[in-house]
Protein backbone atom coordinates (compact mmCIF):
# COMPACT_ATOMS: atom_id res chain seq x y z
CA UNK A 1 0.00 0.00 0.00
CA UNK A 2 2.79 2.43 0.80
CA UNK A 3 4.48 1.96 -2.57
CA UNK A 4 1.50 1.44 -4.91
CA UNK A 5 -1.57 2.59 -2.93
CA UNK A 6 -2.90 4.91 -5.63
CA UNK A 7 -2.27 2.42 -8.44
CA UNK A 8 -4.00 -0.37 -6.49
CA UNK A 9 -7.19 1.72 -6.40
CA UNK A 10 -7.38 2.39 -10.14
CA UNK A 11 -10.10 0.93 -12.33
CA UNK A 12 -11.40 1.65 -15.81
CA UNK A 13 -14.88 3.08 -16.27
CA UNK A 14 -17.09 4.55 -18.95
CA UNK A 15 -20.35 6.48 -19.02
CA UNK A 16 -22.66 5.59 -21.87
CA UNK A 17 -25.64 7.40 -23.37
CA UNK A 18 -27.82 5.30 -25.64
CA UNK A 19 -29.43 6.66 -28.81
CA UNK A 20 -32.69 7.57 -27.04
CA UNK A 21 -30.81 9.59 -24.43
CA UNK A 22 -28.78 11.39 -27.10
CA UNK A 23 -31.96 12.21 -29.03
CA UNK A 24 -33.37 13.75 -25.83
CA UNK A 25 -30.53 16.04 -24.80
CA UNK A 26 -27.70 13.81 -23.65
CA UNK A 27 -24.32 14.89 -24.92
CA UNK A 28 -20.89 13.38 -25.16
CA UNK A 29 -18.88 13.83 -22.00
CA UNK A 30 -15.84 15.79 -23.14
CA UNK A 31 -14.25 16.66 -19.82
CA UNK A 32 -10.97 14.81 -19.46
CA UNK A 33 -10.80 12.96 -16.18
CA UNK A 34 -7.66 11.13 -15.21
CA UNK A 35 -8.93 10.57 -11.66
CA UNK A 36 -12.45 10.34 -10.26
CA UNK A 37 -13.99 9.09 -7.04
CA UNK A 38 -17.09 6.88 -6.92
CA UNK A 39 -19.12 9.85 -5.64
CA UNK A 40 -18.23 11.74 -8.82
CA UNK A 41 -20.12 9.32 -11.06
CA UNK A 42 -23.51 10.80 -10.09
CA UNK A 43 -22.45 14.28 -11.21
CA UNK A 44 -20.75 12.96 -14.33
CA UNK A 45 -23.77 10.92 -15.44
CA UNK A 46 -26.17 13.82 -14.75
CA UNK A 47 -23.97 16.16 -16.74
CA UNK A 48 -23.69 13.80 -19.69
CA UNK A 49 -27.41 13.09 -19.83
CA UNK A 50 -28.41 16.73 -19.28
CA UNK A 51 -30.42 15.55 -16.28
CA UNK A 52 -32.20 18.10 -14.08
CA UNK A 53 -30.56 17.76 -10.66
CA UNK A 54 -31.85 18.34 -7.15
CA UNK A 55 -29.96 20.33 -4.49
CA UNK A 56 -27.86 17.35 -3.38
CA UNK A 57 -26.83 16.41 -6.91
CA UNK A 58 -25.98 20.07 -7.50
CA UNK A 59 -23.71 19.93 -4.45
CA UNK A 60 -22.07 16.75 -5.78
CA UNK A 61 -21.56 18.51 -9.12
CA UNK A 62 -19.85 21.45 -7.42
CA UNK A 63 -17.63 19.04 -5.44
CA UNK A 64 -16.75 17.16 -8.65
CA UNK A 65 -16.01 20.33 -10.62
CA UNK A 66 -14.25 22.41 -7.95
CA UNK A 67 -12.38 20.00 -5.68
CA UNK A 68 -9.60 17.59 -6.45
CA UNK A 69 -10.68 13.95 -6.09
CA UNK A 70 -11.37 13.14 -2.46
CA UNK A 71 -9.88 9.90 -1.19
CA UNK A 72 -8.58 8.39 2.00
CA UNK A 73 -4.90 8.29 2.87
CA UNK A 74 -4.26 4.66 1.98
CA UNK A 75 -0.68 4.91 3.16
CA UNK A 76 -1.67 5.87 6.71
CA UNK A 77 -3.45 2.60 7.38
CA UNK A 78 -3.94 -0.79 5.77
CA UNK A 79 -7.64 -0.38 6.51
CA UNK A 80 -8.92 2.43 4.27
CA UNK A 81 -12.22 2.43 6.16
CA UNK A 82 -10.57 3.17 9.49
CA UNK A 83 -12.48 5.60 11.68
CA UNK A 84 -9.49 7.91 12.02
CA UNK A 85 -8.34 7.89 8.41
CA UNK A 86 -7.35 11.18 6.81
CA UNK A 87 -8.64 12.62 3.57
CA UNK A 88 -6.24 13.25 0.74
CA UNK A 89 -6.93 14.96 -2.54
CA UNK A 90 -5.70 13.98 -5.99
CA UNK A 91 -5.42 16.54 -8.76
CA UNK A 92 -6.08 15.61 -12.40
CA UNK A 93 -2.30 15.54 -12.83
CA UNK A 94 -1.95 12.91 -10.10
CA UNK A 95 -0.49 15.21 -7.46
CA UNK A 96 -1.54 14.27 -3.93
CA UNK A 97 -2.57 17.19 -1.73
CA UNK A 98 -3.39 17.52 1.93
CA UNK A 99 -6.46 19.44 3.05
CA UNK A 100 -4.41 22.44 4.15
CA UNK A 101 -3.21 22.85 0.55
CA UNK A 102 -6.73 23.54 -0.76
CA UNK A 103 -7.82 27.10 -1.53
CA UNK A 104 -10.11 28.95 0.87
CA UNK A 105 -13.10 28.43 -1.46
CA UNK A 106 -12.31 24.73 -1.78
CA UNK A 107 -12.08 24.38 2.01
CA UNK A 108 -15.48 26.08 2.39
CA UNK A 109 -17.06 23.75 -0.18
CA UNK A 110 -15.47 20.71 1.51
CA UNK A 111 -16.81 21.90 4.88
CA UNK A 112 -20.34 22.26 3.45
CA UNK A 113 -20.08 18.82 1.83
CA UNK A 114 -18.98 17.23 5.11
CA UNK A 115 -21.79 18.95 7.02
CA UNK A 116 -24.36 17.55 4.59
CA UNK A 117 -22.78 14.08 4.72
CA UNK A 118 -22.85 14.09 8.51
CA UNK A 119 -26.40 15.43 8.73
CA UNK A 120 -27.77 12.87 6.28
CA UNK A 121 -25.93 9.86 7.73
CA UNK A 122 -25.67 10.51 11.48
CA UNK A 123 -27.23 13.89 12.20
CA UNK A 124 -30.78 15.07 12.69
CA UNK A 125 -31.56 15.36 8.95
CA UNK A 126 -32.00 19.13 9.00
CA UNK A 127 -30.90 19.36 5.37
CA UNK A 128 -33.45 16.85 4.14
CA UNK A 129 -36.26 18.66 5.97
CA UNK A 130 -35.36 22.13 4.67
CA UNK A 131 -34.14 21.38 1.14
CA UNK A 132 -37.12 19.46 -0.26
Amino acid sequence: MTKDGLKLHETDYFIYSNRYAREHGARNFKQKTAYVAPNDFIAMAAKQTNYKVDWYQALLTRVYEQLPVITEDVQASGNVNAYNSNSRFITQKGKILKENQLTKKQKELLHDYRLVQYDVTAGKHYVVKTMK
